[in-house]
């Protein structure tokens, strides 16, 4: 176990997600989904191809940090994109203001819903929280 693990700094900066890719309904397979985040001012991306029902998940991804010993406001840009054809579609961009699995959602699972007919527009949480994308949540 690292010295890091053993004072709990191992933190949930993008929690799992689900999701399905739909064009007017129909499941989109083959599409690439790119999940990035800023994490101590560098971008990290890893992706996946949808199935061919249209499907597609991340599972946890995790950072550490001795500096999450200071008190401080936690504050993960997140981006989810979709790219298909000559197109590419913004489907989740929030910002992270903890690090808790779930914490995005309050404790819910992230399962979107992503039909790439559905225009990019400003989605609103709990809490005055926000995402943009053209994903809706379930």
């Amino acid at each position: 176990m690292s010295f890091l693990n053993l004072f709990g700094l191992h933190l949930c900066v993008f929690s799992a997600v689900e999701g399905k890719v739909t064009k007017e309904g129909k499941a989109i397979p083959n599409a690439l989904v790119k999940r990035t985040y800023k994490w101590d001012g560098e971008n990290i991306t890893d992706e996946v191809t949808t199935d061919e029902d249209g499907s597609f998940s991340f599972s946890n991804q995790y950072q550490n940090s001795l500096f999450a010993i200071f008190p401080h406001n936690p504050s993960v840009s997140q981006r989810i994109k979709i790219y298909f054809g000559e197109n590419d579609y913004l489907a989740w961009a929030y910002q992270k203001g903890n690090y808790d699995v779930n914490g995005e959602l309050n404790g819910k699972n992230l399962i979107m819903y992503c039909d790439l007919n559905n225009p990019q527009e400003k989605h609103s949480l709990e809490n005055y929280k926000i995402y943009s994308g053209i994903c809706g949540l379930k």
